[in-house]
């Protein structure tokens, strides 16, 4: 029981006989299929790739704390 309110606060809740839509983690987006949450994830953290290449991330000399920062911003 304490297992399956775990998986309930992660992820939604699963459709009987659908397995697009077990197991699927819990997001900002309200996603509650992989078919839509996959390319919706990928989207974004391009896009946050892209400004952190341009210089427009985090800004750091490469050690744990400025690895975190570039963490944190491609997957905020």
């Amino acid at each position: 029981m304490a297992n399956e309110q775990l998986k309930s606060f992660y992820t939604y809740l699963d459709v009987p006989g659908d397995p697009g839509r077990t197991g699927v983690s819990r997001s900002k987006l309200n996603l509650t299929a992989h078919s839509e949450l996959r390319p919706a994830e990928y989207a974004l953290t391009n896009i946050r790739l892209i400004e952190i290449t341009e210089e427009r991330g985090p800004s750091g000399n490469f050690d744990k704390a400025h690895l975190k920062a570039v963490h944190g911003c491609r997957f905020r």
